[in-house]
């Protein structure tokens, strides 16, 4: 057997719990009258449950503070609370300071201490009410099943709740397109030069059909290639590698040798950036001239019939 399991199974065995119920009465009739029952664990004296009554009727003729603390605690909690919350809070603050969780584990330890903190509650209540009273204290030790079985027994945390998926928007995927700048060995700017903004003149690579719609776009608009400098990461190589802004998810690459040297315009851009939307645009201007022949067709087809 596990030594860990060995120990849980008898410190759910062993008393390691304890109950300290109490009684009082006031010799005469008509004064307060009052009783508790205090639920700890006996190993730290940290309190559990404290329930307690106290009025100026007699407290029930069965009533025995020898009886079951489940019985006790019962039975309190059935008596009608008095209005008056003044007393209710006097006899909390006294139970407090009388039965700390110091106190309670010595009662659970040694029984000898019980003669001793039944004086003490009795001095306690007379010297808090004004009342000459009648005292009589008991201490129950009892194992963690009885807790466990208990109207006092901690509830079991609630289930957090399965974290919410949230729903996430179309992902932009990125396009990469290859392209290869215009060398200019003497008026041209070294790669590991450049950088953001820089407009740099290039032919796009006809390898993919992004590519080649581009390149057919910009041919037959006339306008020279280029686009900005996004980024430029140098390699471990000597090699630099420059990402270029094409339009929007879509970006041109190219790999060079941090020395050679490339072709720059002005920084006045020649071309807009492509947008299907933009008229000024290169690749605008090519949809815009497509739908307005397209419309100006219709209608001629519209006037023949």
């Amino acid at each position: 057997m596990d030594p860990e399991e060995a120990v849980a199974i008898l410190h759910a065995a062993a008393p390691t719990y304890v109950a300290v119920k109490g009684r009082f009465e006031a010799r005469k009739r008509g004064d307060l009258n009052g009783g508790f029952c205090i639920v700890a664990d006996g190993i730290s004296g940290q309190v559990l449950d404290t329930t307690f009554w106290v009025g100026p009727q007699a407290l029930p003729e069965a009533f025995q503070v020898q009886a079951s603390w489940e019985s006790v605690r019962s039975t309190l909690r059935q008596i009608p609370v008095l209005p008056e919350r003044t007393i209710w809070r006097q006899l909390e603050q006294l139970l407090e300071r009388l039965l700390p969780p110091t106190a309670l584990n010595l009662l659970f330890r040694d029984p000898e201490a019980l003669q001793a903190k039944t004086a003490a509650l009795k001095d306690g209540l007379s010297h808090t009410f004004r009342v000459d009273f009648v005292c009589s204290l008991q201490v129950e030790r009892f194992h963690r099943l009885r807790v466990d079985l208990s109207p006092i027994a901690a509830a079991p945390p609630p289930e957090s709740p399965p974290p919410q998926v949230v729903p996430k928007g179309p992902e932009i995927v990125e396009i990469r397109v290859t392209c290869r700048p215009h060398l200019d060995p003497v008026k041209g700017r070294p790669l590991k030069e450049l950088k953001a903004g820089d407009l740099v003149q290039v032919v796009v690579e006809e390898t993919t059909g992004l590519g080649r719609l581009i390149a057919r776009v910009l041919a037959r608009t006339g306008r020279v290639p280029s686009f900005p400098v996004e980024s430029t990461e140098a390699m471990p190589s000597g090699d630099v590698v420059v990402r270029l802004s094409i339009s929007e998810g879509v970006h041109g690459v190219f790999k060079m040798s941090g020395d050679v040297r490339i072709r720059i315009l002005p920084k006045e851009p020649l071309l807009p950036r492509l947008s299907l939307w933009n008229p000024d645009s290169s690749l605008g201007l090519f949809f815009l001239v497509v739908a307005s022949g397209l419309l100006l067709l219709a209608v001629i087809l519209y006037l023949v019939r």
